[in-house]
């Protein structure tokens, strides 16, 4: 094993560091975590009233942070040559498998090693493992001639991929809309206390935080496929690139830092509502759960499933939900397939997903 010439450390750490600090200023403003998968799901599966409407925002900020940058990064997301079937396939898999397994690199690695979670460390090192063994697997089949068409293309360009995308987001957010605001009359008590201000803000932040974390991943290299590829595949003969040791570590290390600062201010989230006859609200001590919570310590076998499943389709096509998205708003080809294909793996786990008391761990507060 060598390591190759490009290394960007700097780059993967300063990229880490503002990933970082997007998700910090989301839970300060919103009171809820970053985990990217988990908010496409929501973006996916329209909720009662309000109550999931600002994932549209959030959503748009990734795709927006992807037009408004790639001509900045122009590297940022080169593509590691791969098949159309290769990529849907990959899209399938993540989208089943993060939903399966409750989160990817952004929900269990940048925002749950920093609270010190034995379920996120458990799901990380397993998507590690299984991504380096399927990144492994694809090339040497591609070696020994084994996968065919590596380097077919998929037959549009990346104008038609823009040209498809936005519409598409701009439509089902405006479908989405509707959808909740006629499930508003029905919403609960904490969603009818939300005052437009609030609603307001909490749209503008999920837009301004989704638009600073996708410019993170781009700087850091995560919206690289072939990077994060060369990553996860350590005994390639091309060498290995520990780019994105910086991207986990920067990310992490600021999260640490934050998310103690948070819970010993203990401030409550600024746009959260809660029912006006509540004596709760919702802190930074009940939002951060750390260490031995009940949340942190559940490790299931739908964890690990889905956390290897996930890690498959990462390792196979290079990219993940966040870095994919912001890849679908530079006009990205093999975002214009994993994206779909990633939304129609979410949509299965929603039909064969299990029952919620199988897999869900206890919410009380810590």
């Amino acid at each position: 094993m060598f390591i190759v010439d490009n290394v960007d450390i700097s780059s993967g750490t300063l990229g880490g560091l503002v990933i970082g600090v997007a998700s910090t200023g989301f839970l300060l403003v919103t009171g809820r975590l970053s985990g990217i998968s988990g908010i496409v799901e929501n973006f996916l599966v329209p909720g009662s009233g309000w109550s999931k409407s600002w994932s549209c925002s959030y959503v748009a900020g990734l795709v927006a942070a992807g037009l408004l940058t790639h001509g900045l990064l122009p590297g940022a997301s080169a593509v590691y040559g791969s098949p159309v079937y290769m990529d849907a396939l990959a899209g399938l898999l993540v989208g089943f498998g993060t939903r399966l397994g409750h989160g990817c690199t952004s929900g269990h690695g940048i925002c749950g090693l920093p609270r010190f979670s034995m379920r996120s460390l458990v799901a990380v090192g397993t998507f590690m493992c299984t991504g380096s063994l399927a990144a492994y697997a694809k090339r040497y089949l591609v070696e020994s001639n084994t996968l065919p068409g590596l380097m077919e293309t998929v037959p549009f360009s990346a104008n038609t991929v823009l040209a498809v995308a936005i519409p598409s987001v701009v439509t089902f957010g405006v479908i989405y809309s509707i959808l909740s605001l006629r499930k508003g009359t029905t919403s609960s008590t904490a969603q009818k206390n939300i005052s437009l201000s609030n609603l307001a803000v909490e749209h503008l932040s999920a837009f301004i935080c989704a638009g600073l974390f996708g410019y993170g991943l781009q700087l850091s290299g995560m919206c690289s496929t072939e990077r994060v590829v060369r990553f996860l595949d350590f005994s390639s003969p091309n060498g290995w690139d520990p780019t994105l040791m910086g991207v986990m570590g920067g990310g992490v290390a600021f999260n640490v830092v934050s998310f103690y600062l948070l819970r010993r201010w203990n401030p409550q989230a600024m746009t959260c509502p809660m029912p006006k006859d509540s004596k709760e609200s919702t802190t930074m001590q009940k939002v951060i759960k750390m260490g031995g919570h009940c949340d942190n310590t559940a490790i299931t076998s739908s964890l690990v499933l889905g956390s290897a499943i996930f890690g498959i389709g990462w390792g196979l096509a290079g990219i993940c939900p966040g870095p994919a998205i912001v890849s679908l708003g530079m006009g990205s080809k093999v975002a214009g397939v994993f994206v779909p294909s990633l939304l129609v793996g979410m949509a299965v786990h929603e039909v064969v997903k299990p029952s919620p008391s199988s897999h869900v761990p206890s919410k009380k507060s810590a």
